[in-house]
């Protein structure tokens, strides 16, 4: 992640994991947001931290990117977009 040659030279990090959602995979099949406010809640709190960015490891809380986004002061990072500019990058040549 960093180039540090000691601890104090990382980037600082917050680590939230929140295993008590709801099942994202269920709510997306049978078309209901029950994960929607647990994840919004997850967010404000890592706002409050003071992160600039969020990184969602769950291709599944996905599904609601857009609105998590919109009440967020930090960047979330999507992780189709990511994925994307990462294979971009590897390539170095044309469409993906």
């Amino acid at each position: 992640m960093t180039e540090a040659l000691r601890d104090n030279e990382h980037v600082p990090s917050v680590i939230l994991s929140v295993p008590q959602l709801p099942d994202r995979t269920e709510a997306i099949l049978s078309n209901h947001d029950g994960p929607l406010a647990p994840l919004t809640a997850a967010v404000s709190t890592l706002n409050a931290l003071g992160v600039a960015c969020i990184a969602m490891p769950c291709n599944t809380a996905h599904h609601w990117y857009d609105k998590l986004a919109a009440n967020s002061s930090a960047e979330i990072i999507h992780i189709g977009d990511a994925v994307v500019a990462e294979i971009r990058r590897g390539l170095d040549r044309g469409r993906v």
